[in-house]
């Protein structure tokens, strides 16, 4: 077998060295390390292995804290302590950025960390899979769509993993008819909210099968579940036992008032609505904006892809009107129950494509701040909008969740004279590669 230093990490958390005159891959090593390998795929220019031996290892290796380390296909960094995942992260994207943007002259905030390495995770979507006779729930191996049942996960809090055991013995019997569902559960650890969250199953196609009539009531037993219900992939539509309301069947959090008096905001996610895993990290990211001093109280606020109004609304105070727009329409629905809720009045929001909003943005009655917060895509679309509506924009905040697709849009910004004014990097996902990135500009 081949023998090889590592000297570098990847941005998807694999240690990177050369063999041959290729580089090689190997996950789960790190930087300084004399690896012995076994190639499991070559290409023209780089060749991926697996270690087999770490004949020198690092003094900065760590034992893993789960037992499916290397096998499960949720972690990548659990060998290297949390705080420094988050350092070579930073250092990864600041090296890419100043490649990217060709420039060295970029000014960084202190990061935002979790305060957990782990147990910080709320919300796990959970694949199912039939061995044998009986359905098993858990996540796909690494390098696989083999699954790998789980009654426990570490980056999950404690809520969530009190559910995990018993929720393997309800779905075990879950009818043929149903296909192997997704399994979204969402669970609070919060004591001071009594609306902790549920369960939602994604279906391949609906079934009356009389199963699933017991399923709902053995689900809605389960320790801290509050509702359970099913959707048809493709559909918006719930179903279950009973009908869903808003007042008991999702989950809760609180923000606290932004501003010296304020009240706390108290937020609902419906099933089937996006929010961020890490309630905690999500805390200080807003209040970190809040706490920026950037904005004026006579300027509007356009909350581009806003979901159910995580920052739309704990932001509101600080301007003179907000508008939050999103494509997915019961995110909307679950916004605008949220505004109606913390009784707030200065906030609308909207049904549609970020991409075909131009008389929102180019609109001169008052000077806006844009907060971007896009999927995986990016603003690819927006770019040119953003450029036409530039003599109306005050700032622009841009939290993304995929650093390569940022730097290549901060690129084509940057060529339309956009100015970055700082980046900070936010770890809502300790023990993986992921990163996101606020990013501030101005015209």
């Amino acid at each position: 077998m081949p023998v090889t230093r590592i000297t570098d990490l990847s941005f998807t958390g694999e240690g990177v060295g050369r063999e041959g005159g290729k580089v090689v891959f190997l996950p789960f090593t790190l930087p300084g390390e004399v690896v012995e390998w076994e190639r499991i795929e070559t290409k023209k220019t780089f060749d991926r292995g697996l270690p087999r031996r770490i004949l020198e290892p690092s003094p900065l290796r760590i034992r893993p804290t789960c037992p499916l380390f290397e096998r499960c296909g949720g972690c990548q960094l659990q060998h290297l302590d949390f705080r420094t995942q988050a350092e070579e992260k930073e250092r990864l994207f600041r090296r890419l950025a100043a490649h990217t943007l060709k420039t060295e002259a970029l000014s960084f905030l202190p990061p935002l960390l979790s305060p957990q390495g782990f147990g910080y995770r709320h919300r796990l979507r959970l694949k199912t899979a039939r061995q044998g006779k009986k359905v098993r729930v858990g996540f796909y191996h690494r390098r696989s769509r083999d699954l790998i049942p789980l009654d426990h996960c570490p980056l999950a809090n404690r809520a969530v993993n009190a559910v995990l055991p018993p929720l393997q013995e309800v779905l075990q019997d879950l009818p043929p008819e149903s296909g192997e569902p997704e399994v979204e559960l969402t669970v609070a650890d919060d004591p001071a909210s009594a609306l902790r969250g549920g369960i939602l199953l994604e279906l391949a196609q609906k079934t009356a099968h009389p199963r699933l009539r017991e399923l709902t009531r053995e689900l809605n037993a389960l320790p801290g579940l509050a509702y359970a219900f099913f959707r048809v992939r493709g559909s918006f539509r719930l179903f279950g036992e009973r009908p869903f309301d808003p007042e008991r069947d999702a989950l809760e959090y609180t923000i606290a008032g932004m501003r010296e008096g304020a009240s706390s905001i108290r937020l609902k996610v419906f099933p089937s609505v996006f929010s961020q895993a890490n309630l905690e990290v999500n805390r200080l990211l807003i209040a970190e904006l809040t706490g920026l001093d950037l904005f004026e109280a006579s300027s509007d606020l356009i909350d581009l892809y806003c979901g159910m109004g995580n920052l739309s609304l704990p932001l509101s105070p600080f301007f003179r009107r907000v508008v939050g727009l999103e494509i997915f329409p019961p995110a909307v629905t679950n916004a605008e129950w949220n505004r109606k809720k913390n009784r707030i009045v200065n906030c609308t929001f909207l049904e549609g494509a970020a991409e075909k909003t131009k008389d929102l943005w180019t609109s001169r009655t008052s000077p806006k701040w844009v907060f971007l917060d896009p999927p995986r895509s990016g603003i690819k679309g927006l770019v040119s909008l953003l450029n036409e509506a530039r003599g109306s924009i005050q700032g622009v905040l841009y939290l993304s969740c995929h650093p390569l697709t940022l730097l290549h849009d901060l690129d084509r910004l940057a060529a339309f004279g956009w100015k970055i004014v700082w980046m900070q990097m936010v770890d809502f996902f300790p023990q993986t590669f992921h990163q996101e990135w606020l990013v501030h500009l101005t015209p």
